[in-house]
């Protein structure tokens, strides 16, 4: 991955394997933003307790750093599962239905997840210029988020698997996590 350091202090990450691509792929860091401990700066979350006002202000901060439209970031609601939302201009600002991964083939729409321990996986399809952003925790990994995300853009864009890209970004590691037998 490839550390970036913006100019209003968020840090990021970038996929190396995207970074020759017309897509941008990043993976924010902790660093840069508003919110106090426990949630130690750039939080996107208030399910957690932090205040709406802060979490809009974290998000302001990133999409600045990269310089996109905070009122364009396309969410959703995350359910640790499979389900996959097809996005596009009419999406921006807007959170559409639960889901766990996002798709869009509309150049300028940012797709913004939120990861705690679980794992990013974008998906670029070089031949189509879509995009997918999939969140894998271990239940969408082992229900198959990461396959469903891909297979929904060769539905909806006939992605081919060998025109795709992907960026794996970070997780929690098994040192910092156990999981029981069900994984």
């Amino acid at each position: 991955m490839i550390r970036h350091v913006h100019a209003n202090g968020v840090v990021t990450l970038g996929f190396e394997s995207l970074a020759a691509l017309p897509v941008q792929g990043h993976v924010a860091t902790r660093h840069g933003g508003v919110s106090p401990a426990p949630w130690q700066s750039l939080n996107f979350s208030v399910s957690r307790g932090d205040t709406p006002d802060r979490v809009a202000e974290n998000r302001r901060r990133l999409a600045a750093a990269l310089d996109v439209d905070a009122d364009k970031l396309v969410r959703c609601q995350q359910v640790h599962g499979t389900d996959v939302q097809c996005v596009d201009g009419e999406h921006a600002g807007v959170v559409p239905v639960a889901a766990d991964a996002l798709i869009t083939a509309t150049p300028g729409v940012p797709l913004a997840l939120v990861f705690a321990d679980c794992t990013p996986i974008l998906l670029y399809d070089t031949a189509r210029h879509a995009l997918g952003v999939c969140h894998a925790g271990w239940r969408g990994t082992v229900a198959g988020a990461a396959v469903a995300t891909l297979r929904a853009m060769q539905r909806v864009y006939a992605t081919r698997p060998a025109d795709v890209r992907v960026g794996i970004g970070p997780s929690i590691g098994p040192a910092s996590y156990e999981v029981g037998a069900e994984v």
